[in-house]
């Protein structure tokens, strides 16, 4: 794998043309992108390790394995399919960029698909949802998943084992223009991020002071850059007593 990733990476820097600041000027693409794909490669990979482990051991015990086992293996299979589709993608102009790739999906269930590998990962973490039946959103669904990967890790990074991480869905209507959006938003109780640093969080390589956690200051750049090419919006709310929220918005698909 390791291996793997730094040819996909010299191959980026070729073709991409990378000055220094992430900005490419050959296929439109930048050498940020490869190694946030790579990240999320190895991520996936992780959480298929996981489940791999769980399914031997229910063999061991010659247990019947949990039909929910076999979703969360086969959503895990998909996800690798469609990060090796986007490595595919980066010799094709302004592909990764553009919303020519935007579909209806269910922002519910992929959000449900998304929390599923983490309870098997790490079931110390205790997960608390609230969730719309169905919302129907125009986006791009590979894209979104990366997004809530992100999220979804940064709140497991910042909170305390044994807390809860609260992850809700609903129907919102942005007051600046009336218009009617799917609101994710993904709650931790450990970790504030004061006011100066709000304004930062989502700049390239912008890496929160005093904190240590592994990662080059990519993760939330992408995730701002993902859920604006969908036409959505992203804000953080934190408080010194009350936790962090992140939450982002996909507009709601024409009935």
């Amino acid at each position: 794998m390791d291996q793997f990733i730094q040819t996909l990476l010299t191959h980026q820097n070729h073709n991409g043309n990378g000055n220094g600041n992430g900005n490419g000027n050959g296929n439109g693409h930048t050498p940020d992108l490869a190694k946030q794909i790579c990240h999320q490669l190895l991520s996936t990979a992780t959480k298929l390790h996981a489940v791999h482990h769980l399914l031997v051991e229910t063999k061991k015990e010659a247990k019947p394995i949990p039909d929910e086992v076999l979703q969360i293996t086969a959503h895990l299979v998909k996800e690798l399919q469609a990060l090796g589709n986007n490595i595919l993608q980066f010799d094709k102009p302004n592909n990764l960029s553009t919303t020519s790739s935007l579909t209806k999906f269910d922002i519910v269930s992929l959000v449900e698909e998304s929390i599923q590998p983490y309870l098997i990962q790490a079931p110390e973490r205790k997960f608390a949802r609230d969730y719309e039946a169905i919302l129907i959103v125009c986006g791009n669904p590979e894209k979104t998943q990366i997004i809530l990967d992100n999220l979804i890790t940064n709140a497991m990074k910042y909170s305390p084992v044994g807390s809860t991480i609260q992850v809700n869905v609903a129907v919102h209507e942005d007051s600046s223009n009336r218009r009617k959006y799917a609101k994710v938003s993904i709650f931790n109780s450990g970790s504030f991020i004061p006011p100066e640093e709000q304004e930062k969080i989502f700049d390239k390589y912008y890496r929160r002071s005093g904190h240590r956690q592994p990662g080059q200051g990519l993760g939330l750049y992408l995730v701002w850059n993902f859920v604006h090419m969908q036409g959505g919006k992203i804000h953080v709310d934190s408080h010194p007593t009350d936790g962090t929220t992140f939450w982002f918005t996909l507009p709601l698909a024409a009935a």
